[in-house]
């Protein structure tokens, strides 16, 4: 049996070019929103934070592993924490059913 992650690196070589980048809200507030993004063409996944006004920061991106380590600065960082970690469970639970 081929599992989903086989299929998804077979499908992202095979199309990278024409795949566009793919991402997931997390959660989101006034200041702006948490995304996972997963980019087929160069086979990375990112957290990144898109703020709403375009006169501050732009957006900022770090790595899984980060993400996973910071402890929570905000209350909205705390739900997009929670949500990945649910997110990353359900993956990992589905995959366990369907193997």
């Amino acid at each position: 049996m081929i599992d989903l992650s086989s299929v998804l690196w077979i499908v992202a070589r095979k199309g990278a070019k024409s795949m566009p980048r793919i991402s997931c809200r997390l959660a989101e507030d006034d200041a702006g929103r948490w995304q996972m993004v997963f980019d087929p063409h160069e086979l990375q996944l990112y957290i990144e934070f898109i703020h709403w006004d375009p006169s501050s920061k732009p957006g900022e991106w770090i790595s899984v592993e980060d993400f996973l380590a910071w402890a929570p600065r905000n209350p909205l960082h705390r739900k997009a924490l929670d949500c990945f970690v649910a997110f990353l469970a359900k993956a990992m639970l589905t995959q366990m059913l369907i193997s």
